[in-house]
C-alpha cells in the first residue's frame, strides 16, 4: 500500500513539474491520400503563409499558466511541404513561381494551439488547427473555405511532452487531410488550367 502511495506521489509531482519546462513540437503531418490522376499534370503556384498573431502554440499548464509549447521546425515550411507533397500525388505539378501559371492555392495557417481547460475532477486538453484554402484563377478568387482539425482527451492536471506532440500533430494531420476530401477545392484547382489554357 505504501509503495502504490509513493508511486502515485512521485507521478503526481512528474507530471507537475513537466507544465513548468519548455517544449519544441516536432510537427510531422500525416496524411493519407491515395493516388490518382485528378491533377491531370496541372502545374499549381502553392503558397503558404502564417497568419497567426503568435508563434507560440500554447502552454503546458491548467488555463494558460506553464511553460510555452513552440514548434521545433519552421511551421510554414512543414505544412506546405506537406501540402505539396499531397497534391502530386492528385496528379498535380507545383511551382514556386506565380509566372509559371495562373492557378494559386494559397493555404494560410489561421491557428495552431494547444491549451488545457480546468473542470471540476479532470481537465481537458484540446489541439486545435485551421487553415484557409483559396483558390486563385488568373488572380481572381474563385473558392475559399476554411479547414479545421482538432484532437480533445479528459486528462488529470497535465500531459508529457509526447502526449502533447500527438495531440498537436493530430489536429494538423486532419486539417490538410479535410483539404484533400474538399472536391470543391480540387474541382477549382483542376478545371482552372483548362479555362487558362
Amino acid at each position: 500500500m505504501k509503495i502504490r502511495i509513493l508511486y502515485i506521489a512521485v507521478t503526481i509531482l512528474s507530471v507537475c513539474g513537466c507544465q513548468f519546462t519548455p517544449q519544441k513540437v516536432e510537427l510531422q503531418p500525416k496524411v493519407q491520400v491515395q493516388s490518382s490522376n485528378i491533377g491531370k499534370g496541372q502545374t499549381i503556384y502553392l503558397n503558404t503563409v502564417d497568419e497567426r498573431t503568435s508563434s507560440s502554440i500554447g502552454s503546458r499548464g491548467v488555463a494558460g499558466f506553464g511553460a510555452e509549447i513552440t514548434s521545433s521546425g519552421d511551421i510554414v515550411a512543414i505544412i506546405h511541404a506537406s501540402i505539396s507533397e499531397n497534391l502530386k500525388k492528385q496528379g498535380f505539378e507545383i511551382s514556386n513561381s506565380k509566372n509559371d501559371t495562373q492557378i494559386e492555392l494559397r493555404s494560410e495557417i489561421r491557428n495552431l494551439e494547444y491549451k488545457i481547460t480546468p473542470g471540476v475532477f479532470t481537465a481537458t486538453l484540446r489541439a486545435e488547427s485551421a487553415i484557409k484554402g483559396v483558390c486563385f484563377t488568373n488572380k481572381e478568387r474563385d473558392y475559399e473555405h476554411l479547414y479545421r482539425g482538432a484532437s480533445e482527451k479528459q486528462i488529470f492536471l497535465t500531459t508529457f511532452a509526447e502526449e502533447n506532440s500527438a495531440h498537436i500533430n493530430k489536429s494538423i494531420s486532419d486539417v490538410i487531410q479535410s483539404m484533400f476530401k474538399d472536391n470543391d477545392l480540387l474541382s477549382c484547382l483542376n478545371t482552372a488550367q483548362i479555362q487558362a489554357n
